[in-house]
């Protein structure tokens, strides 16, 4: 009972000596300016301390490159039949030029750093800006995938409707 008694006071002891040096300077100390932390984090912290520290580097990178480790499966209902989409989706995956693997890390790296990423995907069939709207049709071709960050992809309008039939609807 006494190895209690002793740790409470001592836990106590503590807890009155933090509370005092709390109200030593009346709270009137900002730690975070006297220590130089920004009060609120935007994306381009979190980005500078990617680059630039270790640590932060290592929780990112581990996370991402574990993600994709074993590349990208896709699966269908078929009984070991090669199809169509089977032929098209392993050239994708096998293009030197479209390097898929390190765009999906890219774009999973920045959503970690961030709130949202985007992989915008560079279809042969738009050539002006109006065909941007239009869906695409069998036989076009995947000629790049670009990731961007929530810097570089600003969200101007944001269609909060659920029930919603075009996702690229906009207000």
């Amino acid at each position: 009972m006494s190895n209690l008694s002793t740790y409470i006071s001592t836990l106590f002891s503590r807890w009155m000596l933090a509370k005092q040096a709390g109200l030593q300077y009346g709270g009137s100390r900002d730690l975070y300016g006297t220590l130089g932390y920004p009060n609120s984090i935007n994306y381009k912290d979190c980005w500078n301390r990617y680059c630039r520290q270790d640590i932060a580097y290592a929780v990112i990178s581990r996370q991402v490159d574990h993600t994709w480790k074993d590349g990208v499966g896709v699966y269908d209902k078929t009984d070991n039949e090669s199809t169509e989409f089977d032929d098209v989706w392993s050239a994708i995956y096998e293009s030197d030029n479209l390097k898929l693997i390190q765009k999906f890390k890219m774009v999973d790296t920045f959503a970690m750093l961030g709130q949202y990423s985007v992989l915008l995907l560079g279809l042969d069939d738009v050539v002006t800006d109006k065909e941007w709207e239009k869906e695409p049709q069998k036989g076009v071709r995947l000629l790049y995938l670009q990731s961007f960050n929530q810097e570089k992809a600003k969200i101007s309008v944001l269609d909060s409707n659920p029930k919603s039939q075009n996702p690229m609807h906009t207000k």
